[in-house]
């Protein structure tokens, strides 16, 4: 995110912004020769002017606070306007002096304010055109002291000092090009296409409205206005294809023109917030009979355990408590851990699980790999099961029958879920 704006002449644009990227204030510095605007001809209720080594700088900006706009001026400092207080229909409008005007914004499908409506006195303040990119190329204020910022998309256009470029939140547009300013936030998640292209350069079948998707206290997923795929991907850190199956799993579907049928408010459980590989191609091992047959008759060629298998390990007793400490409670972002199925899976036996912890700031997210380091190799199971050896690999032990050994391929599983806070 641009943190200083400078420009050739001296003027600057500062903005700053919390750790998560939401942008708290922007500041505009207009730099004047001094011969321009002498301070001794400022008039009383003019804008202040401070001199600094033989120049004039004019300092205003704006504060945000959730929905609502200050206006800060250089000559009080600490002393904030209320300017707007924005709603999903409009604003409440305090520029015009004490009182509040009521504006309504018309839009169009693509959600661009094409007419703010004054509601206090019936009439319409501002009516913008744009050019495809989203470059206004008529903007008309009629009765308003100042042009309306919000424009292309609902997005703040910003202006000062022929910056011209829409805050889109992640990053900026700049419309005169048609190309965003900075990287996708999210770009090493698609390696395979430019940082700086929007919605993989196909924005005639995708969006991306900057949807914000949240957490309940319980740690389930609720969808918020204007919320869509895409934006569950951004959220969760994750791909595409991942938000989609989530989304399917819950039963959120596309008709024939790619709409989904998602709506605000809609609560996802945390139960469903899992993706990973399916089978893998070549050969399946489903359960003990057929891991033995082919430890006896294959060649040491390397299986995948099947689904059920699967099922098995991620619902056991032992794996279960692990993740609830790892979903619940602070814990080392690396590590491993083993579970002990031989008697209820006795092909798997023995087997160990990586995990892995991360996450955006908005989610966070562990991926197990599922049979690391395991197979179907040991030898003399019966002894060791009797205490009369050690153990020495993980897995059944049946090599005295003669078979070959082989390795488990490993799964991949993912769980999305609410970011574990410290405890003070």
């Amino acid at each position: 995110m641009p943190d200083t704006i400078q420009f050739k002449n001296g003027n600057q644009i500062i903005n700053r912004y919390d750790a998560i990227g939401r942008k708290l204030s922007t500041r505009y510095y207009t730099i004047l020769i001094a011969s321009e605007v002498p301070i001794s001809a400022l008039q009383p209720g003019q804008t202040c002017k401070l001199a600094y080594n033989m120049d004039i700088i004019d300092e205003t900006g704006t504060f945000y606070v959730n929905n609502i706009t200050y206006d800060f001026n250089g000559c009080d400092p600490g002393v904030y306007g209320l300017k707007r207080v924005d709603n999903v229909e409009g604003y409440g409008d305090f520029s015009w002096g004490t009182f509040m005007a009521y504006m309504y914004n018309r839009k169009d499908h693509l959600g661009n304010i094409r007419e703010v409506w004054n509601a206090s006195n019936n009439s319409t303040t501002q009516h913008t055109q744009y050019y495809p990119s989203g470059l206004p190329w008529a903007s008309n204020p009629t009765d308003h002291p100042e042009s309306q910022p919000y424009k292309y998309n609902g997005k703040e256009f910003v202006e000062m000092h022929g910056y011209d470029t829409y805050d889109y939140g992640a990053r900026g547009y700049y419309p005169a090009i048609g190309r965003f300013t900075s990287v996708d936030p999210l770009a090493e998640g698609k390696p395979w296409v430019s940082p700086y292209v929007y919605c993989l350069n196909n924005p005639v079948r995708y969006t991306d409205p900057d949807g914000r998707w949240e957490w309940d206290k319980t740690g389930n997923l609720a969808a918020q206005k204007g919320d869509q795929s895409y934006s569950l991907a951004k959220f969760l850190g994750t791909s595409h294809k991942n938000a989609m199956t989530i989304l399917n799993r819950s039963g959120v579907t596309a008709n024939d023109k790619g709409v989904l049928n998602l709506k605000a408010g809609q609560t996802f459980s945390k139960d469903n917030l899992w993706v990973g590989t399916k089978s893998g191609s070549g050969l399946v091992v489903n359960n003990t009979k057929e891991a033995t047959s082919h430890y006896l008759k294959g060649n040491g060629e390397p299986a995948d355990v099947g689904d059920q298998s699967i099922r098995e390990l991620l619902s056991s007793a032992k794996f279960q408590e692990k993740h609830t400490k790892i979903t619940t409670q602070i814990v080392n972002p690396d590590g491993n851990f083993s579970v002990d199925l031989t008697d209820e899976t006795f092909h798997i036996g023995r087997t160990n699980v990586d995990y892995k912890v991360g996450g955006n700031g908005n989610s966070s997210s562990v991926n197990y790999t599922l049979f690391s380091g395991d197979g179907y190799w040991d030898p003399d199971f019966i002894d060791e099961k009797a205490g009369m050896q050690t153990p020495d690999k993980m897995g059944p032990n049946l090599e005295r029958f003669g078979g070959i050994p082989y390795p488990y391929k490993t799964r991949e599983r993912t769980f999305f879920f609410k970011p574990v806070e410290e405890k003070k």
